[in-house]
């Protein structure tokens, strides 16, 4: 009879710790089954708002992209014209010089051709 009382106390142990095992699998899956009902429910929700959150900071960002690149692309602009303008003076002053120098050597050899002219007469 001792080994009766043995199994049965180790038989009652036994069983109760399945249905304890047993009852917590299954309030697990409860658990498990309303937190995918919630996610599911709220899904729409989170993804849209993550839609519109994207969508706001690469509208934000392409704005100061945008913005950004006006002052500098105005910058290089005037340097591109005031160094275009600088160099079309520099060379119309050379240009100028040049002709200054050819009309003052045709100047020189035109009067001492005159004088050559009222030498020999």
């Amino acid at each position: 009879m001792r080994n009766v009382w043995k199994g049965l106390v180790i038989g009652g142990l036994t069983g109760a710790a399945a249905g304890l095992a047993l009852d917590l699998g299954e309030s697990g899956a409860r658990g498990a089954s309303a937190l995918g009902e919630a996610v599911a429910q709220h899904a729409p929700e989170v993804a849209d708002h993550v839609r519109h959150s994207v969508v706001g900071a690469v509208s934000a960002a392409s704005e100061r992209a945008r913005q950004s690149e006006i002052p500098a692309q105005a910058k290089a602009s005037s340097v591109a014209a005031k160094d275009k303008a600088a160099a079309a003076v520099a060379d119309g002053v050379h240009q100028a010089g040049d002709a200054v120098g050819q009309g003052k050597k045709k100047a020189t050899e035109a009067v001492h051709r005159a004088k050559d002219a009222v030498s020999s007469t």
